[in-house]
């Protein structure tokens, strides 16, 4: 006679061969193994959900953080186009200067102050 829980957990009292007597108890154990793997098994899926969550709201964070990036580097190219814009004017503007006949008469007039710096 053996004393057996049921997978329910029920107990009762019932009457087993001695020699089946220990395919019993190991099924027992490994019912009792089947329950505990599944057990950890979805901790571990739980776990991978958790980091699965985490990880997409990492990336909407870095698109998003991208996304500010990209138009920060339009906006800058934008500024250098502007400014190259400007030095190429201001050069034009100081080609026509140093080319007008009032600059050329200027530097004639300052030339021997030039040559007494020295």
């Amino acid at each position: 006679m053996t004393v057996a829980t049921t997978s329910d957990g029920e107990t009762g009292v019932i009457d087993i061969d001695p020699s089946l007597a220990g395919l019993v108890s190991r099924l027992a154990q490994l019912e009792r193994d089947a329950v505990h793997e599944r057990l950890r098994h979805r901790d571990h899926v739980i776990g991978l959900q958790a980091e699965l969550v985490t990880a997409q709201n990492e990336r909407a964070a870095a698109e998003q953080r991208s996304s500010q990036l990209a138009a920060e580097v339009r906006r800058l190219r934008g500024a250098v186009k502007d400014a190259r814009r400007a030095a190429s004017a201001a050069r034009a503007e100081l080609r026509a200067l140093r080319s007008s006949r009032t600059w050329r008469v200027g530097r004639l007039v300052l030339a021997p102050l030039r040559l007494g710096r020295r």
